[in-house]
């Protein structure tokens, strides 16, 4: 609050571990708290487990919007931790699909599945895993002055399964 600001998000990684204090603490500071976890995806399904194709995984940030995303994290958390371990606590995209109301996905660091595409020059393959709403805005970064290499490369990748044309940039 002394730096002006009026929400703080906490985003514990694999974990809500610590969800009740910082929230019990922002409010009491009157400010806005947004409760998430950095989970870590499954390269193939959270319930593999096999040493050569599984130990991989990748990062996404998910924040609660309201309460029903709350619980959502909750129930991934949950199953990440007691179904899914495996080196870390791993979810999948099919449970992303069963629990995903009330929550917003942040693509994250390079640890995430676009920025690993990113890293591997894949950039077709990470602008189909990009949401559109990314797409435009990589479309307004170079008239701001900021879009890198690789986010101009992904712009301009064929958009997989579309005959639309690559995003001018």
């Amino acid at each position: 609050k002394k730096t002006g600001m009026e929400a703080v998000a906490i985003t514990d990684h694999g974990t809500l571990s610590g969800a009740i204090d910082f929230y019990k603490i922002a409010k009491s500071n009157n400010v806005k708290p947004i409760i998430g976890i950095e989970t870590y995806v499954a390269v193939r399904k959270y319930t593999d487990k096999d040493p050569l194709k599984d130990k991989q995984r990748y990062h996404l940030i998910l924040l609660a919007m309201n309460m029903n995303g709350y619980r959502n994290l909750m129930q991934l958390s949950t199953i990440a931790n007691l179904e899914g371990y495996y080196y870390f606590p791993r979810i999948d995209h099919d449970l992303l699909e069963i629990y995903s109301d009330c929550l917003f996905a942040l693509i994250c660091c390079m640890g995430g599945e676009v920025g690993d595409a990113l890293k591997n020059k894949q950039y077709t393959k990470a602008k189909e895993l990009a949401p559109a709403d990314i797409m435009q805005m990589i479309q307004t970064l170079p008239q701001a002055g900021g879009a890198s290499a690789e986010m101009r490369a992904m712009a301009a990748a064929p958009t997989p399964g579309t005959q639309n044309p690559p995003i001018p940039i």
